[in-house]
């Protein structure tokens, strides 16, 4: 069905769907998460990167593929990439790892969150995961693999509540000498430091 703006449709699911043409002149159609703005901010910008020349081509890439070539790629520094890593390899690739990249929606990443959530685990240590999934999946959009970032399109209450009461945090020289004691736990301790993990965790 189509409804109020070009290459906007409602399909008899309820789902909105937008149509355009890649950087190949094939004509694609991609199923939008949320209502109608978001599918016509989707096509608008889809569009707009094709009219520029930006490469559009929906990708087969599964979410494995595009994560070992995304993380390889950061230029970050090694505590960073030492906690990416760790949400890739603990919460992200054993849901995600063979989906195509295209396929996963903000639905899914909502399930993930409730998943964690009845897992006992901390919002610090969601939110840590959400921030390396976003991060992904816009990067993956700027690539022109996807129309939307899913983890953008997550509603309010769908995402992990913070404990906001104050905690001791240690200053950065503190952590760095933590971490040059940490010797073969280097790893472990700067996932402790870094992915929002309670002592429990």
């Amino acid at each position: 069905i189509r409804v109020k703006a070009p290459g906007v449709y409602r399909s008899i699911s309820g789902k909105f769907e937008i149509a355009f043409r890649d950087s190949d002149g094939r004509l694609r159609f991609q199923v939008v998460e949320g209502g109608f703005e978001a599918a016509k901010a989707a096509r608008a910008d889809v569009v707009g990167k094709v009219r520029k020349g930006e490469a559009v081509r929906p990708s087969r890439l599964t979410f494995g593929e595009y994560a070992e070539a995304w993380i390889a790629a950061l230029n970050k520094r090694p505590r960073t990439l030492e906690a990416y890593r760790y949400q890739l390899d603990r919460h992200l690739l054993p849901r995600f790892r063979r989906r195509k990249l295209t396929e996963i929606a903000t639905n899914d990443i909502a399930h993930m969150v409730v998943a964690m959530q009845r897992a006992g685990l901390s919002g610090w240590t969601i939110n840590g995961t959400l921030t390396t999934l976003s991060g992904l999946m816009r990067k993956a959009k700027r690539d022109g693999l996807i129309a939307a970032n899913p983890v953008g399109e997550l509603e309010r209450d769908e995402r992990p509540k913070i404990d906001s009461r104050e905690k001791r945090v240690l200053t950065e020289a503190e952590m760095g000498k933590l971490l040059g004691a940490a010797g073969a736990f280097r790893t472990l301790v700067a996932v402790g430091l870094f992915g929002g993990l309670r002592l429990a965790e």
